[in-house]
């Protein structure tokens, strides 16, 4: 134990927060009548003043804060299981080296607590929780991939009909267009994610709803993944309780939608204006010299336009339809800890 005498000088040339670390449980690992596993590591530590606060005690890790050379336990600078446990750990029994010597999968720390000594306001008691899976923060992702029916426009064929060698686009016997296509029905690969979390904001998630993805997407669990705007997120939550009256976690749930076509409106080029190519002022479709024969005679269907807006001729192929960013994109690096499954 570090010398209480805090006019020692060379007590009071320690500049760390904490300079004792040790762990004293003896880490009985027990099961319930249920079978959850449930598990307690306690651990002893001295701090350099009585006023150093209870977060710093909670966040040490002696990969961050080393110990000065030649101090009691800085032979353990540079060793991963020097510090305090954080929710989401797995379950460790280590031995008198601080080495690992029985690694839980499926025990997890779910609560950590530090209390300071009374009597010695420089000790500190901290005392990490461990459940196992049947803890709701101690389980895995829940996935749920399905098609999700729904109608889109169609505005030309999905693939072309012999004798045809191109798609052709959806008009009329008389060759007009409908501008807003044809509804048709259509499915849609959709991915569900559950996740329990401790801590959830939704202020913070506000920036992901609704957007697409700005890089390439479970690239990792269903290669190639799928590429940059083809998947729409909406991300909801529902606070649960996990046991007594004050202890909640939160039920997050991601919904992404994939579209291999991505999520840019597609609307055909029609109108009933276009612009003049000499003075490319737009003019009424019912001025064009094609319909202003004895006086003004509209068209009873929008007209194609070309791509620089001017009037198609009956004869000229169509062009693609236009498109449109609805959605914005953005990075969902972030959010790893609830889409990589």
């Amino acid at each position: 134990m570090p010398s209480n005498d805090l006019t020692d000088p060379a007590a009071a040339s320690r500049a760390w927060a904490v300079e004792h670390f040790e762990e004293t449980t003896g880490r009985d690992l027990s099961r319930d009548l249920d079978g959850e596993a449930k598990a307690t590591r306690t651990f002893e530590v001295y701090t350099s003043s009585p006023t150093v606060p209870a977060d710093t005690v909670r966040k040490f890790d002696q990969l961050v804060t080393p110990f000065p050379a030649g101090t009691p336990g800085a032979e353990f600078n540079g060793n991963q299981y020097r510090r305090v446990p954080r929710p989401g750990d797995k379950y460790v029994e280590l031995n008198h080296a601080w080495s690992d010597a029985r690694v839980s999968d499926h025990v997890v720390c779910v609560d950590v607590q530090v209390r300071q000594d009374a009597a010695d306001p420089r000790k500190w008691s901290v005392s990490a929780q461990y459940a196992g899976t049947d803890d709701p923060l101690a389980q895995p992702h829940e996935v749920d991939w399905d098609e999700v029916p729904y109608q889109e426009a169609l505005l030309e064929e999905v693939e072309a009909l012999p004798p045809n060698e191109l798609p052709r686009p959806i008009v009329n016997g008389a060759g007009d267009l409908f501008a807003e296509g044809v509804m048709t029905d259509a499915d849609r690969l959709t991915v569900t994610i559950v996740k329990n979390v401790l801590n959830y904001s939704p202020v913070e998630m506000r920036q992901y709803r609704n957007t697409t993805n700005a890089e390439s997407v479970f690239a990792s669990q269903h290669p190639p993944g799928f590429p940059a705007g083809q998947a729409k997120l909406k991300i909801k939550a529902k606070r649960m309780r996990r046991s007594g009256n004050t202890d909640f976690y939160w039920r997050v749930t991601a919904v992404v939608e994939i579209d291999e076509r991505g999520w840019d409106a597609r609307v055909r080029d029609v109108g009933w204006h276009y612009l003049d190519p000499e003075s490319g002022q737009k003019r009424s479709i019912a001025m064009h010299p094609r319909y202003f024969v004895g006086g003004a005679h509209p068209p009873a269907t929008p007209q194609p336009l070309g791509p620089e807006g001017t009037l198609l001729d009956p004869d000229d192929p169509l062009p693609p339809p236009l498109q449109f960013r609805r959605y914005k994109r953005k990075s969902w690096g972030a959010l790893a800890w609830l889409l990589n499954y």
